[in-house]
């Protein structure tokens, strides 16, 4: 049975008094319902009102959950997220709103997890003027697998439709979206998913999410598009702030015809004219303070660079110029990320600035595009595979062996310094020798 605790706003009884005095109707009462294992979180749903909380104690809810114009708070009673679990694992949690109905649903301290990585599960926002906020929550395997013959569109397992969306002090791990078609395959957004909204991200972590786009013929009219292997945002207002973006993937399977594309291993951004449906009149981008590392787009098979294209490792972004709208990346470090074609860290079209930010041996090459304005950045090439390949011709031999030779003795900053001591001596000689042969 639902066990319920019902708690009043704070009133000084002096304001209550006057209140009574102008002949004023008292404050509206909270109430806070608590949850144990067993008790129906659906239940306590459909019967809480506008203000309501419901604190659910450590354990796990396998629920498919609607929240239809609600103005409540779903939040977790302990100290960590993962002590409260709601289960994804084959259900669709929906939270809708009404052209005409303003609706915030909060959830705190909450874990969302899929216990059937076979099973599809997510959780689908629709409010043109609705607000959801995700604070100190984990989402955890979420799946959204698509297959169909000819026309296959799969969006991320969290998906918004207009309307505002926060997460602050989130994780993302191990999430993924897949399509699968003979004809036409898209896979959007590992993990999430955004078109014609506001998406707010900030001090969160996406770790191992996953796009897959596959192919399952060999039909020469087809194609397939991977975009955004945590996150696909189009048309939206897109704020990403503080938060770290490691190992996620946008990966292209199967034929590889004309037309296909692979983009943006942890974000894409896909802002190329303005619109206003259910968001602001004007999609602006701005990826401040945020570390992309070893995210990668990758292409299964060869490339027919003609008409198709693989890039942006970490981040690919359009955004449109004019009046009124500003695109910043913003003191961002890109670490390790990697395309196989172009751009291993950032792709970026239009009207974008790159400003203030490092990129730390990204492969083949860390920026690319057309029309972005680059600014005050950091480039740090990769460390040769092999230090000690003095000559970089891909082996360890005796012309190396010359060169350290000939820089015998205090040899600051020489490639020779193999242990970095300041001395190029015996010991650097040591290390050639343990290393010698190909690289």
């Amino acid at each position: 049975m639902t066990r319920t605790h019902t708690t009043p706003r704070r009133t000084s009884l002096a304001l209550l008094a006057l209140g009574l005095v102008a002949g004023l109707a008292s404050p509206a009462l909270a109430e806070t319902w608590v949850l144990f294992p067993g008790d129906s979180l659906s239940d306590a749903i459909d019967r809480a009102e506008d203000g309501d909380t419901i604190a659910l104690k450590a354990g796990v809810w396998d629920e498919e959950l609607d929240l239809n114009n609600r103005w409540i708070t779903i939040a977790g009673g302990g100290k960590s997220p993962n002590e409260s679990v709601i289960l994804c694992g084959g259900h669709q949690h929906h939270i809708r709103a009404n052209w005409d109905t303003e609706t915030k649903v909060k959830f705190e301290n909450l874990t969302f997890m899929n216990d059937d990585p076979e099973s599809n599960c997510s959780i689908q926002l629709r409010h043109p003027n609705g607000s959801t906020a995700f604070t100190n929550c984990h989402f955890i395997g979420l799946v959204n697998a698509q297959e169909s013959r000819w026309n296959c569109v799969a969006r991320g397992p969290i998906w918004i439709r207009s309307g505002h969306l926060m997460f602050t002090g989130c994780e993302f791990v191990g999430n993924s979206v897949e399509a699968r078609s003979e004809l036409y395959a898209a896979a959007l957004g590992g993990v999430i998913f955004s078109e014609f909204s506001d998406l707010v991200i900030r001090d969160s972590t996406f770790i191992g999410n996953e796009a897959r786009a596959r192919l399952t013929g060999d039909r020469i009219d087809a194609r397939n598009t991977v975009q955004g292997g945590a996150i696909y945002a189009y048309r939206t207002n897109t704020v990403i702030t503080g938060s770290t973006f490691r190992a996620n993937r946008a990966a292209n399977f199967g034929a590889q015809p004309m037309n296909s594309k692979a983009q943006g291993g942890a974000v894409n951004v896909d802002n190329w004219e303005q619109t206003h449906f259910g968001g602001s009149w004007y999609n602006n981008t701005r990826l401040e303070g945020n570390t992309f590392e070893a995210n990668s787009v990758e292409w299964e098979t060869s490339i027919d660079s003609r008409y198709s294209n693989c890039n942006g490792g970490a981040v690919w972004v359009f955004g449109s110029g004019g009046w009124g709208r500003s695109h910043v990346l913003g003191n961002n470090d890109y670490i390790g990320n990697t395309s196989d074609q172009e751009s291993g860290a950032l792709h970026a079209h239009g009207a974008i600035e790159v400003v203030e930010s490092r990129f730390d041996c990204n492969l083949p090459n860390h920026l690319g595009g057309d029309e972005y304005q680059a600014l005050d950045n950091q480039f740090l090439e990769c460390p040769p595979p092999c230090p000690a390949d003095l000559d970089g011709n891909g082996t360890v031999d005796f012309n190396d062996y010359m060169l350290l030779v000939q820089s015998w003795g205090p040899a600051e900053g020489s490639p020779a310094d193999l242990n970095e001591d300041g001395l190029v001596n015996y010991e650097d000689m040591i290390l050639l020798f343990d290393a010698w042969g190909g690289c």
